[in-house]
């Protein structure tokens, strides 16, 4: 990152990255909390209207979808 970036963040809490993941590994990680939701929707919890949030997702998965394994 450039320095603009950190003082960015410094003052804004957040920093743009642009596109930092394919259309491919997009829709995988979409999959990925789709089924998760489904499959374990106990482990989720609902904030509002529209967020959710389950913390430890990764550890109900298969490995990444870069995995060598």
């Amino acid at each position: 990152m450039k320095d603009e970036d950190y003082q960015f963040f410094r003052e804004n809490g957040y920093v743009s990255l642009g596109k930092i993941l394919t259309d491919r590994e997009v829709d995988y990680y979409l999959d990925l909390y789709d089924h998760d939701r489904e499959q374990k929707q106990a482990f989720w919890f609902d904030f509002g209207s529209y967020q959710t949030i389950r913390p430890s997702i990764t550890m109900s998965w298969p490995a990444p979808l870069n995995s060598t394994n």
